[in-house]
């Protein structure tokens, strides 16, 4: 199923990371073992959330999510990040990519299963194994990827060229099991979709990455959504365990 059309409002979004860092008191002066509280917090603050992230409040998220969705939010869990454009991440090195072409990489240890619409009458299906690359033409509209044969729990790289221009997304939606990101193929190794020259998601290893990725249905009516375009031409590469690429 097609998510992502530059007219619409794809699907995801969420949450936000609890505050639980534990840590114990040095006894030192009071200033000093507040800055070491401090330092601490802040630096579980970026683990957890990459960049900390400003959080929407349940209050806000309240009020725009029935504009575009009658669905039922799954609270408890963490709240979404706030509705500004996706920042550029710098997490690894951009990818080439092909120009007119879709290129998948899987540099994890594992084969990945997929069904790939690639605009073929039927999808095509099949397994990427470890440390090989997959090629394509811009035709199709959705790779699914899966760390099981019967394509469960699948992660979804949505593409298209509409207008002359390629749009392009990914979603996690289907893969997410409540705050469980472990059955997203890839993600414990980092996921990056995109090319060297326009806008590249980038995913952190197990990170709840919701401003680059689709985590909650139609991104809970947000006006700002982890999707770009770019022109066809210039190509597009999806990693698989992108923190595992050859240097």
């Amino acid at each position: 199923m097609m998510f992502l059309l530059p007219t619409i409002l794809l699907s995801s979004a969420v949450l936000a990371v609890p505050h639980g860092h534990q840590h114990r008191h040095i006894n030192i002066t009071p200033d000093l073992n507040k800055l070491v509280d401090d330092v601490v917090d802040t630096v579980g603050d970026v683990v957890d959330d990459v960049v900390a992230l400003a959080r929407m409040s349940s209050a806000e998220v309240e009020a725009i999510y029935k504009t575009c969705w009658n669905g039922n939010i799954p609270w408890p869990s963490r709240m979404p990040s706030a509705d500004v454009p996706p920042r550029q991440l710098n997490l690894f090195s951009k990818p080439a990519a092909t120009p007119n072409q879709l290129t998948i990489n899987n540099y994890c240890s594992y084969p990945i299963n997929y069904m790939h619409w690639d605009g073929s009458a039927t999808p095509v299906k099949g397994v990427l194994d470890a440390g090989a690359t997959l090629n394509s033409g811009l035709t199709g509209t959705v790779f699914k990827a899966s760390k099981k044969a019967d394509m469960s729990n699948e992660l979804l790289v949505e593409y298209s060229v509409t207008g002359g221009m390629l749009w392009y997304n990914l979603s996690l939606i289907t893969c997410i099991k409540g705050e469980d990101l472990s059955a997203c193929a890839g993600h414990e190794g980092g996921l990056q979709l995109g090319n060297t020259e326009s806008k590249s998601f980038q995913c952190a290893a197990n990170s709840w990455c919701d401003d680059q990725a689709y985590i909650y249905q139609e991104n809970l009516c947000k006006k700002e959504n982890p999707v770009s375009q770019c022109n066809p031409s210039l190509g597009l590469t999806m990693e698989f365990c992108a923190g595992a690429k050859p240097q």
